[in-house]
C-alpha cells in the first residue's frame, strides 16, 4: 500500500480535513466537495485538479475547466 493510500484509507472522504499532508512534500487541499457519495476501489470518478509546488504561485498542471479528469480508483494509474 502506498503512503497516499495509507494516509487516506483510514478515514471516509467525508471525515477528512480539507487540507492534509500525505507524505513529506505532498499535500492535498480540497477546494470543493462533490455532491455524490463516497467512491470505492473500482469506481470511476471524475475531478478537476491543480498541481502546484508548495510556496510557488504558478500551477505546473491543472484541469479546472471543460471536462473533468476521469479515472478508476485502485488501478494505480494516477499519482
Amino acid at each position: 500500500m502506498s503512503a497516499l493510500e495509507e494516509a487516506t484509507s483510514a478515514l471516509s472522504i467525508d471525515d477528512r480535513a480539507d487540507s492534509y499532508e500525505v507524505e513529506p512534500g505532498v499535500s492535498v487541499k480540497l477546494e470543493a466537495r462533490g455532491a455524490g457519495g463516497s467512491a470505492e476501489e473500482g469506481d470511476a470518478v471524475q475531478c478537476n485538479y491543480k498541481g502546484r509546488v508548495k510556496g510557488k504561485k504558478n500551477d505546473f498542471d491543472q484541469n479546472d475547466g471543460g471536462y473533468p479528469f476521469e479515472f478508476t480508483l485502485g488501478e494505480g494509474k494516477v499519482v
